[in-house]
């Protein structure tokens, strides 16, 4: 898990929600705004992609493991969104590593 440092506010999530820039891939969907300060991330997993929280939770765990890896190469003054698609409880973690790195890269976000 992040530390609470790293996290989104809950105003900070309802921001980026509305005004971050999308990119989208078969997995996720990584929202982007550009802000003053720390870098934040949050990771949302709805119901659809998995009935029990269980799921949902080991879906969360797995994106924050992978964003923890990042956290030093990403510029500051970036809230990162990554809402999970329908499918990406099925993949195993390095499949869901080499979505979330592409991502990063085609997004412009580490220095």
């Amino acid at each position: 898990m992040l530390p609470k440092s790293n996290r989104l506010t809950k105003s900070a999530f309802k921001l980026v929600m509305d005004k971050g820039i999308a990119h989208h891939s078969p997995i996720a969907v990584l929202k982007i705004l550009k802000t003053h300060g720390k870098h934040g991330f949050s990771v949302s997993v709805s119901k659809k992609v998995s009935k029990s929280a269980v799921g949902r939770n080991k879906i969360r765990r797995r994106v924050y493991s992978i964003i923890k890896d990042y956290t030093n190469r990403i510029h500051d003054g970036i809230s990162v969104l990554i809402l999970m698609k329908v499918g990406s409880e099925k993949l195993s973690f390095d499949e869901i590593r080499k979505q979330i790195e592409s991502f990063f890269v085609k997004s412009g976000i580490l220095k």
